[in-house]
């Protein structure tokens, strides 16, 4: 298989509140617009209060990807009905995309009205559950939700991470879920755990940065023998590995084996 997927997140745009940047918004654009992506997949925080207006400014500012974009909500979208406007503006929350006949995404809204946790709940594991039945074994299975699914290390002290997070990796390590991309906490990691790998990303174009880090997004590349996560910063156009894996295909599914993750990176730059 040979893909490139673009993963994005935490735009936090308003026409009201410097909570975001034009400037990094519109430079991160063109850097993605070069890279020409498969799909941009974005894990959430588009708007930073999910109003109407914002929601508007944020559907202008999207068509300016020139690739398919494939986005979920997250908390901050979710508030003041944000969860109605998303619908009536991006279509479903809960949503299937083929990208290719190798890679489905699977897009989840994690988020619950006005409060910052997310949670997948029982309805919507049963859902996903009868979503990732109908995936072909040999394809590769990629689903797309706001809230980090593991803590993220330099995110400060661990909050809002996902309620049923303990369901949710069962149902990926159950159905050979291959990628887990998701947002919330503005730092950039990848990890494994069993087959799956979880892929966070930075804030695309917001203004609260933790510590040191830098606006960013990351770019998964699939090819017959490697599958890599980068990580691109947007103002130092820096391209950093976050990780490296070797695709395999065991009893017709398709699987991730680890050749380079971040234990070996932190190593490396000790």
């Amino acid at each position: 298989m040979n893909a490139k997927i673009v993963h994005i997140s935490d735009l936090h745009i308003s026409p009201y509140r410097k909570s975001w940047s034009p400037e990094v918004f519109y430079r991160g654009i063109e850097q993605i617009n070069d890279l020409r992506p498969d799909v941009v997949i974005v894990t959430g925080d588009l708007t930073d209060n999910g109003l109407v207006r914002e929601y508007e400014e944020v559907s202008s500012l999207l068509e300016k990807i020139e690739a398919p974009v494939v986005p979920v909500p997250g908390n901050h979208d979710a508030r003041n009905l944000g969860w109605m406007t998303f619908e009536d503006v991006f279509g479903d929350r809960y949503r299937v995309e083929r990208v290719s006949a190798d890679l489905y995404v699977v897009g989840l809204d994690s988020s619950e009205p006005d409060v910052d946790y997310g949670q997948l709940g029982r309805e919507r594991q049963e859902w996903l559950e009868e979503t990732l039945r109908r995936i072909p074994g040999g394809a590769c299975k990629c689903i797309a939700m706001h809230h980090h699914l593991l803590p993220v290390p330099g995110a400060g002290r661990e909050r809002n991470v996902l309620v049923d997070a303990g369901e949710m990796i069962n149902l990926c390590i159950k159905y050979g879920v291959d990628l887990v991309l998701c947002g919330h906490r503005h730092v950039p990691f990848a990890a494994k755990v069993e087959d799956t790998v979880v892929v966070n990303a930075g804030t695309f174009s917001a203004t609260k940065l933790r510590g040191y880090s830098r606006n960013s997004f990351n770019v998964i590349e699939f090819s017959e023998s490697t599958v890599s996560v980068n990580l691109y910063e947007i103002t130092t156009e820096r391209k950093l590995e976050l990780a490296r894996y070797k695709p395999v295909v065991r009893e017709g599914e398709y699987r991730l084996v680890r050749v380079k993750g971040i234990a070996d990176i932190l190593r490396e730059s000790a």
